[in-house]
């Protein structure tokens, strides 16, 4: 469990509050991501001040991550990425992200192509090469999130990757790495010799 971030709530919300809905969720991100305003105001001493600074506290954190997203994205290294794209560990169900590299490697675009459920998002192969061939891509780098938490690749991942990398051979457009995010970590294949 992430004590600075529980320490960090209970400074700006009620103690018991924080406290009850962590315990309910498992994780201070879960329970401040997750439970409904309702949960949070049905909890000891939360009422509507607390509700207010819940408001404040959740919208601070969009308007920081929608400002990290404007700001030019290092794709260099597998841990700048995972940096930039942390924002995905929040996400309840699984989606497949898309960046689409130039020729120095630096950030053209990212796409979200694919929104699955709490388990599986399905990675269109068509979808990433067709607009990797629009955007004159020379590289890709594939993200996606695990809601479970755990960033270790299942099968399907690994097989998956592995046609997409095949196809991205066919277009000579190559897949540099494809990075799985879970909650406060991340899985890179191609530091792992995945790829």
């Amino acid at each position: 469990m992430n004590t600075t971030v529980e320490n960090m709530l209970t400074e700006l919300l009620p103690k018991a509050s924080v406290q009850e809905l962590i315990e309910r969720y498992g994780d201070p991100y879960d329970a401040l991501f997750n439970a409904e305003e309702a949960e949070w105001y049905d909890t000891p001493g939360m009422g509507n001040r607390g509700i207010a600074k819940l408001r404040a506290i959740k919208s601070l954190i969009k308007n920081i991550q929608n400002r990290n997203r404007k700001a030019p994205i290092n794709v260099s290294r597998p841990k700048d990425i995972y940096k930039a794209m942390a924002d995905m560990q929040y996400f309840e169900t699984e989606h497949v992200r898309v960046l689409y590299l130039n020729a120095r490697n630096h950030l053209i675009k990212f796409e979200d192509i694919s929104i699955g459920d709490v388990t599986s998002a399905s990675l269109d192969i068509k979808c990433i090469f067709s607009s990797a061939v629009r955007l004159k891509a020379c590289g890709i780098v594939i993200v996606h999130n695990h809601p479970s938490g755990d960033s270790r690749p299942s099968d399907i991942d690994i097989r998956t990757t592995k046609r997409v990398v095949e196809a991205g051979q066919i277009f000579s457009i190559p897949v540099l790495d494809h990075i799985i995010i879970g909650h406060g970590e991340f899985y890179s294949m191609s530091e792992c010799g995945q790829l």
